[in-house]
């Protein structure tokens, strides 16, 4: 249980590096405020994910990949707005990157996963 829940964190903090990285709009700012951000949103999204498969059973295939993308979304817009590490320069590059941070995860627990 707790393996797996740090790996979830490993592959969600990496895939926001990856964002900030690939996606333009989307810029750090300084390195010590940059790292506490994308730990905190990978905390956020893998207490959202555990939560959202919880409640909604039987429908979690249909309806937690676009919760997850307006969560991500939300979360990288807002930093934005806040002084948070990252400078986002509007609601574009945070949907872009939302969806960056959804693909990028997706692939790497595809790739780690051990067949369960």
């Amino acid at each position: 249980m707790i393996k797996a829940s740090i790996l979830r964190f490993a592959v969600v903090f990496m895939s926001i590096l990856v964002t900030v990285w690939l996606t333009p709009g989307l810029a750090p700012t300084r390195p010590a405020f940059f790292f506490f951000f994308a730990m905190l949103v990978a905390l956020v999204n893998i207490f959202l994910k555990s939560v959202m498969i919880r409640f909604s059973a039987g429908c979690s295939m249909v309806s937690l990949g676009p919760i997850l993308l307006a969560i991500n979304t939300s979360l990288l817009w807002l930093a934005g707005k806040i002084p948070a590490g990252v400078v986002v320069e509007g609601f574009w590059p945070a949907l872009w990157g939302g969806l960056v941070i959804s693909v990028v995860s997706f692939v790497m627990y595809f790739l780690i996963s051990d067949g369960q």
